[in-house]
């Protein structure tokens, strides 16, 4: 709790210590997410929050500046989850009849706790419970902890916030029942050392197409539409420093690539120059198909900075230094909700994806390298496999 006193944030940033594929989340048994706006979590993270929930996770929503309806949860994945009703701008200072916190409820997470101290409420989120969750604290007629089952696991809601000086008594992050409270909240999400995640068996689904070497030639899928996962490992050993030399020459610097008959990209994988002059940066970039949306084309990106990044969007990301002589070993990971890259292991970037792709008119072209240019990188495809489940469902 004294940690989620200090965090108060006046812009958006994305939580870097969030989990981005949903194999990671589900290796926690318990997530909470203090003070963090909507924003902050990136569509992938709140629908991945979600099932997470829907699995047998527990997450735990703290209040604050940045949270609930302060927040902009209204009409997101996490409203949809979470136990009590959000409204706009719901940040509240405490009147008199609303400052002291008591029990609901004869429940078990707040049975015998001791109320004695009368601990105060100063600033809180004025919500209502939704039908069916259980009011685990008040302050006055206002639910302060509330909690409800949502598939396999519980959410809570902690409507009240560590802000602010009471004018009298104890303020509730500093009572000793709070700390009682959520050492039981912490038992109840983890009762045992055994995992709670099993990996699911990848046999289950067919191998669309699979490429173990590099091939010149494409390789075209016959098949029904797919909702399709997969990844792809490849190796790359830059000739060049991202940190000192310029790649201008250079980028963009083809990968990987599918295209569909039609000569559109459905799939790249590319080395970019992102931003202008001074504030000029190389990303590792990864592109999935392009759609039509109101006769626009819409596509789908996920990229990373391979160099410093003190400017831009990109500067929230992970970054990595490329060395020249350095092998990196990359994998780009993808299933019907997300797309992510992870570079020696390590997730460094996701994304939300949503699409479905008609294999029937892929061809697929390897591009080992840019074809672009004079000095392309080397590049060695180590494997490329593409699952997929039927379009119907």
């Amino acid at each position: 709790t004294e940690a989620w006193e200090t965090i108060f944030m006046d812009f958006t940033v994305v939580a870097p210590g969030l989990p981005s594929a949903m194999s990671q989340l589900m290796e926690n048994d318990f997530i909470a997410l203090l003070n963090l706006s909507s924003d902050s979590l990136q569509p992938v993270h709140r629908k991945n929050l979600r099932e997470y929930v829907h699995r047998g996770g527990i997450l735990f929503v703290g209040g604050g500046a940045r949270a609930y309806g302060h927040g902009a949860y209204m009409n997101t994945f996490l409203a949809e989850i979470l136990p009590v009703e959000v409204t706009k701008f719901d940040l509240q200072k405490a009147e008199s009849g609303e400052q002291t916190i008591r029990a609901d409820s004869n429940h078990k997470l707040t049975k015998e706790i001791d109320f004695s101290d009368a601990p105060r409420n100063v600033f809180f989120h004025q919500v209502k419970a939704k039908p069916g969750a259980d009011v685990l604290l008040r302050a006055g007629d206002g639910p302060i902890l509330t909690t409800w089952s949502v598939g396999k696991g519980m959410v809570y809601a902690m409507t009240g916030t560590p802000m602010g000086e009471a004018d009298e008594g104890l303020p509730w992050w500093k009572w000793t029942g709070w700390k009682t409270l959520l050492d039981r909240i912490l038992v109840e999400a983890s009762p045992g050392s055994e995992s709670t995640f099993v990996e699911p068996d990848p046999e289950s689904l067919p191998v669309v197409g699979q490429v173990a070497e590099v091939s010149k030639n494409p390789f075209v899928f016959d098949d029904d539409p797919l909702r399709s996962s997969g990844s792809i490992n490849f190796s790359i050993v830059p000739n060049w420093d991202t940190e000192n030399e310029s790649l201008e020459p250079l980028v963009p610097i083809s990968l990987f690539s599918a295209q569909s008959p039609d000569g559109d990209d459905l799939f790249r994988v590319t080395i970019d120059g992102v931003g202008v002059r001074n504030h000029r940066t190389y990303a590792l970039t990864c592109a999935m198909e392009s759609e039509f949306r109101d006769g626009e084309r819409v596509e789908h990106m996920v990229q990373y900075p391979i160099r410093f990044t003190p400017q831009g969007n990109l500067r929230y990301e992970k970054s990595s230094q490329w060395k020249k002589g350095e092998e990196r070993n990359i994998e780009v990971g993808w299933n019907p909700s997300q797309i992510l890259i992870k570079e020696n292991g390590d997730t460094i970037v996701a994304r939300g994806y949503v699409t479905e792709i008609d294999f029937r008119d892929v061809e697929t072209t390897l591009h080992i390298g840019s074809d672009l240019h004079g000095k392309p990188p080397t590049v060695t495809m180590r494997n490329i496999v593409i699952r997929g489940e039927s379009g119907d469902d």
